[in-house]
């Protein structure tokens, strides 16, 4: 596991001991307005074969039905618990959630989606075999509003304990490949220094999620399992689900990428601050120029040129399949309407490109 220095200055892992003997996992759903998938994802976590558990759930000001489902399982299960808060958005309604639990192991999962039966146990079982490790993933299955499957994300996983702080100190940005937020799971002691982010105002809202995909990699090694072990549900009214790649999708998630680095600034400068001002500019992000690059294409700015040489010569372009590096190469050449066609492909895991992934030996 490698240490990244500078001079004297260390990055290193949070140091943790072996998980005790069943330990109890805590289940956190954020909800709001779900009210006819919430009940699904409840069951989905107490038809568990894993059995020392809780829920928590917290309404975040839901004015459907969803207070009444969730009621249900909380009085015939007393390892269901409902919190009920004005709406605050996803990260107030996570963080008020993990406020009320007790679990060794924290395992998130959005209120539209569900585990498969023996996600908890494996993600006992992983956490048990690498005491070093603070963080799991899994592949998640993605599913319509229907339950059909519609391929599996992420189409790449390595299934190897990974260290990512010094590579995120010198790059910055997001770990590439990480599952979605039904598919992640932290140590307590990962989740407590984690969780006060949860309350900062520009993460309130829809961004919550995304804090232990930034913030965790600098924590604590990250080990993704092979296994698809939980639904991720599309059905168009979810944000990723629904989104195309328009002018303002693009700026808010432009905006996503700004609060992301401020949060990893953030939590470098209070926990690391003898690092922290080796931590790589926003502008060097690989994810800053891709979104710039696309919102130039769609609107013909003069920018285009210098956005795209930015992305195709980023260091880290170079660690996607081939198949992704070939599509930007070439993109710069294709008319608008067919570029925005072929990105929406390109973001989202449709039938093609699960085919290419498995052909090129990049997905499992």
């Amino acid at each position: 596991m490698t240490v990244e220095r500078s001079g004297s200055a260390t990055l290193s892992p949070l140091p943790l001991g072996p998980l005790q003997d069943n330990p109890l996992v805590s289940v956190l759903i954020a909800n709001y307005n779900y009210g006819h998938y919430i009940g699904e994802a409840i069951e989905s976590v107490l038809q568990q074969s894993y059995r020392r558990l809780e829920v928590i759930v917290c309404d975040d000001g839901s004015t459907d039905n969803s207070c009444a489902v969730v009621e249900t399982f909380a009085q015939r299960d007393p390892r269901v618990t409902l919190i009920r808060q004005e709406n605050s958005g996803q990260g107030a309604a996570l963080a008020a959630a993990y406020e009320r639990s007790s679990g060794q192991i924290i395992c998130l999962l959005d209120s539209d989606d569900a585990f498969l039966p023996t996600k908890i146990n494996r993600v006992v079982e992983a956490f048990t075999k690498h005491a070093e490790v603070g963080f799991v993933g899994h592949r998640t299955v993605r599913i319509n509003s229907q339950g059909k499957p519609r391929g599996v994300l992420p189409l790449s996983v390595s299934d190897t304990v990974a260290w990512w702080g010094p590579t995120l100190l010198r790059n910055g940005g997001i770990v590439r490949h990480l599952p979605s937020c039904s598919g992640l799971s932290l140590r307590r002691e990962v989740s407590d220094k984690l969780f006060p982010l949860f309350r900062a105002p520009e993460v309130r809202g829809y961004f919550g999620d995304r804090v232990p995909l930034l913030v965790a990699p600098l924590i604590t090694p990250v080990l993704v399992l092979p296994q698809p072990l939980a639904k991720y549900r599309l059905h168009g009214v979810n944000r990723s689900g629904g989104a195309s790649m328009s002018v303002p999708f693009l700026d808010r998630e432009m905006k996503a990428v700004r609060v992301g680095w401020e949060l990893q600034h953030t939590y470098l400068a209070t926990a690391h601050p003898e690092v922290s001002e080796k931590f790589a500019p926003m502008e060097s992000l690989l994810n800053y120029w891709l979104m710039r690059y696309m919102r130039a294409r769609l609107l013909h700015s003069q920018e285009v040129r210098e956005a795209y040489n930015r992305v195709i010569h980023h260091p880290e372009f170079q660690q996607d399949p081939w198949f992704i590096r070939w599509f930007w190469k070439w993109s710069i050449v294709l008319p608008r309407p067919l570029f925005q066609r072929a990105i929406n492909v390109l973001m989202g895991a449709g039938a093609i490109k699960q085919l290419v992934a498995r052909l090129s030996g990049r997905a499992m």
